[in-house]
């Protein structure tokens, strides 16, 4: 299988790690911030880094999960700022893919670094045909389910409680996905081709979700 081509937005860019990158993706993996939100008890091994597999827990299951990993770098800079991982929801050749978006450097945390990665990791995996669904889990807000993955374009699916994987505590979360359809929906409506490469788009991520009405 060819290595997927690389796709840049706005300010970030999604690549293939290097050998460095990888490095510098398993030493963010050490971060319980990190490490814990993806589902993990403890920091990953590393040999089971180098095999692509991760330790997740859902309760009190452990599965290990082949995986991922793609980088998050500034497009001006060429450095790394973060990184995700996709993996199978019912098996590894699922091509319904759960996502794990992280930025180690909470200075990196911007909103326009998040809505850059909203956009390029959909056109990442969907124009690389690594995927036909996405979703992502988020935590309960106090005032009930969060309404910022809608109005991206994704549907809550259903809502569910686990076991946080190191304290054990009930935890709420709410399923997202968005499909390959509601990406092409989402780009019809609001006028845009989905597939053109963010970096070359005209409109942004802002006009675009205020132009696309569900």
């Amino acid at each position: 299988m060819p290595a997927p081509k690389k796709v840049r937005g706005k300010v970030l860019e999604i690549d293939a790690p290097s050998a460095t990158e990888r490095d510098y993706i398993f030493s963010a993996l050490s971060d319980p911030g990190v490490y814990v939100p993806f589902g993990c008890k403890s920091v990953p091994a590393r040999a089971l880094f180098d095999q692509d597999m991760l330790e997740i827990w859902r309760g009190d299951a452990k599965r290990r999960e082949p995986v991922r990993y793609h980088l998050l770098r500034r497009v001006v800079e060429q450095r790394p700022v973060g990184f995700f991982v996709d993996f199978g929801w019912d098996s590894p050749i699922d091509s319904t893919r759960e996502i794990d978006l992280a930025f180690p450097d909470p200075a990196e945390r911007d909103v326009a670094s998040y809505l850059d990665a909203t956009v390029i990791v959909a056109q990442y995996l969907f124009n690389n045909k690594l995927a036909k669904r996405l979703r992502w889990r988020v935590d309960a807000a106090k005032d009930g389910a969060p309404r910022r993955s809608e109005r991206q374009g994704a549907r809550l699916l259903f809502r569910q409680e686990e076991r946080h994987p190191v304290t054990g505590e009930w935890v709420r979360k709410y399923i997202y996905e968005f499909a390959l359809a509601d990406f092409e929906r989402l780009g019809k409506m609001a006028g845009v081709d989905p597939r053109l490469e963010y970096a070359q788009q005209r409109k942004t991520v802002w006009d675009t979700y205020r132009g696309a009405k569900r």
